[in-house]
């Protein structure tokens, strides 16, 4: 039977409703049936979106919607049945749409409301595509009349497809017409209905904290004070376990351990956060009877220094005999380190604490004659960088001072300024034991730009590991008379012995109890008020050299003090 008479008798069994026997009868064949290929594959959809469906069709039929007496019912099939329930802001996997039981469909009518963020798009047109509240999807390439009521040529089918990512949460029902030719024109299907639910989603999940920095095993002198320290990502608590046991009171990145005695540990930190929690590496922590213990070498800062711009470094010895020391302050000796701007004829002055007249001065370490060997003395048992010029207007003494506090002062004579190296070295020459006089804190004052930074080196020598407070304080030393004070000082401790690593940073010490204690034992002024913006890091670091930088968290410019004491 030609194709020509089958399309007749299938248009005319559409219009009078003739049962499907009797065209079965008629035409000894598979009634008219045509979808875009059962079975078969959406292929890619490129349009609009670039949305492709890849999944075979797996028709869904959502009932007869056609009661007609006698007539086989219109069937809308879809690759996901009504109603379908999405989550909002996750993309839709697409969706196809069809109609079988009748002849190829040529366009659609869809009326929404269509999802915010969803659109049905033409399959056989990428350019064609309805959101909102819909219209025509008309997708077809029209042909022309064949003369008996039908169409020849063109493109005589279109596929809808439904994509995108809901915006809006809420029930949204459209409807779905689907007509035998293109232009919503010929046979006409009955209005379908499809549903989706956006469902509300609420904010996604965090993950649980990653370490940043791990617990790690320490040795200490024994009886000293050890402390394990860990910082996570994203954490909100923390809990020090000791064997799997929660230390009781120990809820904070920080665990202070004193008179350590006996092996401890392992010890581990429980960070958390509504993502999860996630457990640190071990540490544990060991004592030792080496009586080269941990301790306080030397302390360096490099700034701005003259006659108009004092700087002052501080320092304190312990033990039962004078101490040597180096003392220098260097400015053109910066020269051979590429550094310009240097100040030309820096000078420096030693004061007992207590007292404002200095003890020793210095304006060039060449004058006079009999500082020189000392000097260079003193530089090869610190290991300090060789003054090599006796004529140079560098500054430097070395010299033996009793147990007690000093401070160093740096200026510079005229009017010009620049930068100065100010250094204090142990310049101990005997073998280290627990009864040699050794420095127990170092310090630094200036005031520094908004942009600018205060840096403050300082070296551990020995055996074991040293637990250090360091410091950076500003709105406190309002309470000594200190005008112009930094706001909001924050301290950042790097090991420069291990490729400038990070260790830890504050930016304000919170009242934190331990610190409160630990600066109480070092006998360092208290921190009295626990909302000011000074900081404070509390760690215990293996020998090496390390920086203490200080810098506004707000730009803000001042005056600010650097510390770092040794802990016993």
């Amino acid at each position: 039977m030609n194709s020509l008479i089958s399309r007749s008798l299938a248009r005319l069994y559409l219009r009078l409703n003739v049962p499907i026997i009797t065209l079965l009868a008629l035409l000894q064949r598979s009634p008219v049936v045509r979808w875009i290929s059962q079975g078969d594959t959406f292929r890619s959809f490129d349009g609009v979106g670039g949305y492709v469906l890849k999944a075979s069709i797996a028709a869904v039929s959502l009932g007869a919607v056609d009661t007609m007496a006698g007539a086989t019912a219109y069937v809308l099939s879809t690759t996901s049945s009504s109603p379908l329930a999405v989550p909002e802001g996750t993309a839709l996997t697409p969706v196809g749409f069809t109609v079988t039981n009748t002849i190829n469909i040529g366009s659609w009518n869809i009326q929404g409301p269509i999802p915010p963020g969803l659109m049905f798009y033409a399959r056989e047109n990428n350019a064609i595509n309805v959101s909102g509240s819909g219209g025509e999807l008309d997708a077809t390439t029209p042909g022309q009349p064949d003369g008996y009521g039908g169409m020849s040529g063109g493109n005589s089918s279109t596929t809808p497809i439904l994509g995108g990512t809901p915006t809006t949460a809420g029930t949204f029902a459209m409807t779905l017409t689907a007509y035998e030719y293109g232009a919503m024109g010929g046979l006409v299907s009955p209005a379908f209905t499809y549903t989706v639910t956006v469902n509300a989603s609420g904010p996604p999940p965090p993950a649980a904290p990653s370490f940043q920095t791990q617990p790690a095993s320490v040795t200490v002198v024994s009886g000293g004070t050890a402390v394990l320290y860990g910082s996570a990502n994203s954490a909100t608590s923390f809990q020090w376990m000791l064997n799997n046991a929660a230390v009781s009171g120990a809820t904070t990145q920080r665990l202070v351990l004193t008179g350590v005695a006996t092996t401890m540990g392992p010890y581990t930190l429980v960070a958390t956060n509504a993502g999860g929690s996630t457990t640190s590496s071990p540490a544990t922590v060991t004592p030792s009877t080496d009586p080269d213990f941990g301790h306080l070498n030397n302390l360096s800062v490099l700034t701005t220094a003259g006659s108009s711009h004092v700087v002052t470094l501080g320092f304190y010895n312990s033990g039962s005999a004078p101490q040597p020391v180096l003392v220098r302050a260097s400015g053109p000796a910066l020269a051979n380190f590429n550094i310009t701007g240097f100040l030309p004829d820096p000078t420096l002055a030693i004061i007992p604490s207590g007292t404002s007249t200095p003890m020793a001065t210095n304006d060039n370490w060449g004058t006079p004659a009999s500082n020189i060997p000392l000097v260079n003395l003193a530089d090869q048992q610190t290991f300090a960088f060789a003054l090599t010029d006796t004529s140079s207007l560098d500054a430097a003494l070395a010299l033996s001072l009793p147990v007690g506090g000093y401070s160093v002062q740096v200026s510079g004579n005229g009017t010009a300024t620049g930068s100065a190296l100010a250094e204090v070295y142990d310049n101990t020459t005997s073998s280290f034991n627990a009864n040699t006089t050794r420095l127990i804190n170092l310090s630094c004052l200036d005031a520094i730009s908004g942009s600018g930074t205060l840096t403050a080196g300082f070296f551990i020598n020995g055996n074991t590991s040293r637990t250090v407070l360091v410091r950076a304080s500003g709105p406190t030393l309002l309470g000594f008379g200190v005008s112009n004070v930094m706001p909001d000082p924050q301290i950042s401790l790097v090991s420069t012995s291990n490729n400038n690593t990070t260790l830890a940073t504050d930016a304000g010490w919170g009242g934190d109890p331990q610190i409160a204690t630990v600066s109480n034992n070092v006998h360092a002024f208290a921190l009295v008020n626990a909302q000011s913006k000074d900081s404070v890091v509390l760690m215990t670091l293996p020998p090496g050299g390390y920086t203490a930088t200080a810098s506004s968290v707000s730009g803000a410019s001042g005056t600010v003090l650097v510390e770092i004491y040794e802990v016993p």
